[in-house]
């Protein structure tokens, strides 16, 4: 196609004359093409108006970062919980659980606004994410839009 989006007829060899022209101007590369599909083929949720409302309190708490003091437990906290329940939802094509949710944790604290300035906790700061992991898997929380935990069988 021309400039006026009027279609250009020639032979084969001016079609990959114009084929190669494109290709050299698309700046798309294979780990942004691979981000792409990975997000296209995650399995979309239709968020509630409570879960979404519970998914916007936890960013209004989230997102301000680190803004003084004594935060850092209340903010890992907040972020165990998001990843725990809305991981799936909104950064990955799994549930986060074990070590991917203590690497979810930790990467977005320390991506946050204020954590260097603010955070007094940063030299533990996994070792904090690692115990609001196993606080987060043994509460009541779920996964949201998986129904329920499996359920574990005794002996009979």
């Amino acid at each position: 196609m021309n400039a006026d989006l009027q279609m250009l007829w020639g032979n084969q060899a001016t079609f990959v004359q114009h084929w190669h022209f494109a290709q050299g101007r698309n700046s798309l590369d294979t780990k942004a093409l691979d981000r792409i599909l990975k997000a296209a083929r995650r399995r979309q949720f239709r968020v509630t108006s409570k879960a979404d409302k519970f998914l916007n309190d936890l960013n209004a708490e989230i997102e301000q970062g680190w803004t003084g003091l004594e935060q850092t437990n209340r903010l890992l906290g907040r972020i165990a919980i998001r990843s725990y329940i809305f991981g799936h939802v909104l950064y990955t094509d799994k549930p986060l659980e074990g070590h991917a949710l203590v690497h979810a944790i930790v990467t977005i604290a320390q991506n946050l606004l204020g954590y260097h300035d603010w955070c007094q906790h940063q030299q533990e700061v996994e070792k904090r994410a690692q115990d609001w992991r196993l606080a987060i898997e043994q509460s009541h929380y779920l996964h949201y839009g998986i129904d329920k935990r499996p359920v574990e069988l005794s002996p009979a």
